[in-house]
């Protein structure tokens, strides 16, 4: 790989490139954390996660047990786009923050065919939040008040039912108390990590 930025994809133009790659690089000469941005048009087959696991394999992203680094990938003609994070970047950059800069910034970009904009945004943000700055987000308008609205409702109804279905539990495990005891395992929610072992987000356009 040379440089940190590697437009496959051909998304952006020749000025936006070179914004980003000072951008990068100042970061990295200045903390020591490596973020890459790489545009692509063809997967190999490969889910976008998958594909940036290997990126980071054949790049030696997050390696020697630090995971200073983030990869921002763009699926170009399935039209997603995965924010990859190294473990100890995650307590300023996670994955709450890694949707809403695909989902804030980049892809609304990318719907009005400003792909070069919803790149160079995306980059910004990353940039912002591992600085400890809050990215620039869009307000919301009165259509996502509306949606947010009708999503508070909807949540007071899975709260409600959540409940119901705990005092359900407390009943049937009371009324069993008697019979013999059997044992219980929690089952732990697993997650792939990768090679960057930190987390990340993903998203279409």
């Amino acid at each position: 790989m040379t440089g940190s930025v590697v437009d496959a994809a051909q998304m952006l133009d020749s000025r936006t490139t070179v914004r980003l790659a000072r951008l990068l690089r100042a970061h990295e000469q200045s903390t020591g954390e490596r973020v890459v941005v790489v545009t692509l048009a063809d997967l190999q087959g490969a889910t976008i996660e998958e594909f940036g696991a290997r990126l980071g394999d054949a790049w030696g992203l997050g390696l020697h047990g630090e995971d200073k680094s983030v990869l921002l990938l763009i699926d170009r003609d399935k039209r997603k786009v995965f924010i990859e994070v190294g473990a100890a970047l995650k307590a300023r950059l996670n994955d709450a923050q890694t949707s809403l800069i695909i989902d804030m910034l980049m892809t609304p970009e990318f719907d009005d065919s400003r792909l070069a904009a919803g790149v160079e945004r995306g980059a910004q943000a990353v940039i912002a939040a591992l600085g400890g700055q809050i990215p620039d987000y869009p307000e919301p308008t009165g259509q996502m008040t509306v949606h947010n609205e009708q999503a508070n409702d909807d949540q007071v109804w899975l709260i409600a039912i959540i409940l119901t279905l705990i005092v359900l539990g407390i009943v049937v495990i009371s009324i069993r108390r008697g019979a013999a005891a059997r044992p219980v395992r929690d089952r732990a929610a697993e997650r792939s990590g990768g090679r960057f072992g930190g987390g990340g987000a993903s998203g279409n356009w």
